[in-house]
């Protein structure tokens, strides 16, 4: 074993010389089998090795015994020792998890605290072969996503240091052989035979099987998920520069992204760039599921122009013409309130920024962001309001009026937006400007005027009307 061991630890990069490493001991054969090889190779390896355990007070005097033995061991062979004890029936009654997770969270907490303590950037924890088979099988049966990582990786990142897993290139059976050569005395924890979980009843039902059929199953499905993972890696840096290219707009609870550049990439790709969206919005990301990615595509696919979609978290995708438009929900007002203007003067609006001043030079051109309006023609106080059912204008250069709501279509501007789009009125309600979009005949400037007003809107909306094409 000790061979494979060295081999599995140089190919996988896990160790360096000069490393300290912290490794996690619950008294079982495979932590204490861990435990003792990395000791007895410190020196030739140029690292220093800490045991930690962590005592989940479970099983009452059974985790008592085990940290005891632990400690002995410790003490026997000089190797310094950390422990810590952590009360998971609380911790799960608390945040409603179940008894495995909750222990595993905490584990990692307090094994993470020790890392920090005593300076190591590394983690050895004990799993092996037949546990990452079972690993992957699990998933198989139980996973929701289908993008996950099959197995489990021989090193990942765990706060400022990483986990590491030098078993994996072993058995059990190989640990069990090394534990008996060595003569080395460890604690069989009761509930590994417990039917209560799912591991276990694999362990009893489909692992006679699957061993049975082949003996060298553990290597051929380490190999089946590195290779996995690395195809998984190429297809995330790919599908991350197709988001990039696709993406119009990107903030903490909003990404839009264009359909057609979404759909001229192959279907692998587009799983992965929904996945890379919703990871970013998503707190969990065990929330994100296959059903809601094949959702996403096909809601993307249809040919309805205008669709919504609910997901976890108060996630909606909205569709709306070649935008799609991720965003998880927030307290935040999505209509735009009514307030009155001051002039001079400057107020911030849902979607933009909103400034007035009294002219003081000629008359500049009008621009979609910028706009001239001779009070004469209007009465005082300016507001700016939401739109209501109803609104009309009179826009320059039309006869008569038109809806607000129709303009609105007419720009394609997402529903989602309309809302808080700010519509500018005098004091008669009379409408003179929706900022990027129209003016009315009402709001037109004369150069003779010495009572002319100049309004200049900027916000987030110019990235969708660019997309557009409309300046």
């Amino acid at each position: 074993m000790e061979a494979v061991v060295r081999a599995f630890l140089k190919q996988k990069n896990l160790l360096s010389e000069g490393q300290h490493v912290v490794v996690a001991v619950s008294g079982g054969p495979d932590s204490l089998a861990l435990l003792h090889f990395l000791w007895n190779e410190r020196a030739s390896m140029g690292i220093r090795v800490t045991a930690a355990h962590i005592n989940h007070q479970l099983r009452k005097e059974e985790s008592d015994a085990e940290e005891e033995l632990v400690r002995r061991f410790c003490q026997n062979n000089k190797i310094p020792f950390e422990r810590a004890a952590v009360d998971v029936r609380a911790y799960a009654k608390q945040h409603n998890k179940g008894m495995s997770l909750a222990a595993r969270e905490l584990r990692y907490e307090q094994l993470s605290h020790i890392m920090q303590s005593v300076g190591a950037k590394r983690l050895a924890v004990a799993h092996h072969g037949d546990d990452q088979i079972e690993t992957v099988f699990m998933k198989l049966v139980r996973s929701a996503n289908a993008l996950q990582r099959p197995g489990m990786d021989a090193m990942r990142r765990i706060n400022q240091g990483q986990i590491i897993r030098p078993l994996l290139s072993v058995t059990k059976q190989d640990i069990l052989d090394y534990c008996k050569r060595h003569h080395l005395q460890y604690a069989l924890d009761s509930s590994n035979t417990s039917p209560a979980y799912t591991r276990n009843r694999f362990r009893e039902s489909v692992w006679p099987f699957v061993t049975k059929e082949n003996p060298a199953l553990s290597k051929h499905i380490q190999r089946y998920h590195e290779w996995q993972t690395d195809d998984q890696e190429y297809l995330y840096v790919l599908a991350e520069e197709q988001l990039q290219a696709m993406l119009v707009h990107k903030s903490e609870h909003l990404l839009t992204i264009k359909r057609d550049r979404f759909l001229s990439v192959g279907l692998p790709l587009q799983r992965r760039v929904i996945h890379l969206i919703l990871n970013y919005l998503y707190n969990e990301s065990a929330l994100i599921t296959s059903v809601h990615i094949e959702q996403t595509i096909n809601m993307l696919h249809a040919d309805n122009p205008s669709a919504t979609l609910e997901l976890a978290n108060r996630t909606t995708v909205l569709r709306e013409y070649n935008d799609c438009h991720f965003s998880v929900a927030s307290q935040e007002v999505s209509i735009q309130p009514s307030e009155i203007l001051t002039i001079p003067g400057h107020v911030s609006l849902l979607i933009g920024e909103l400034k007035t001043e009294w002219l003081q030079k000629p008359l500049e051109s009008h621009s979609l962001e910028r706009i001239h309006i001779d009070t004469d023609n209007i009465s005082l106080p300016l507001s700016v309001r939401s739109i209501r059912p109803g609104d009309r204008m009179a826009p320059v250069g039309m006869e008569g009026s038109k809806k607000l709501s129709r303009i609105f279509i007419d720009r394609k501007i997402p529903k989602s937006m309309r809302s808080k789009w700010p519509v500018i009125v005098d004091a008669n309600d009379q409408i003179l400007w929706l900022p990027l979009l129209q003016k009315s005949r009402l709001a037109e400037g004369r150069a003779s005027s010495g009572n002319v007003v100049t309004l200049t809107f900027c916000g987030e909306t110019k990235y969708l009307l660019k997309q557009q094409e409309l300046y």
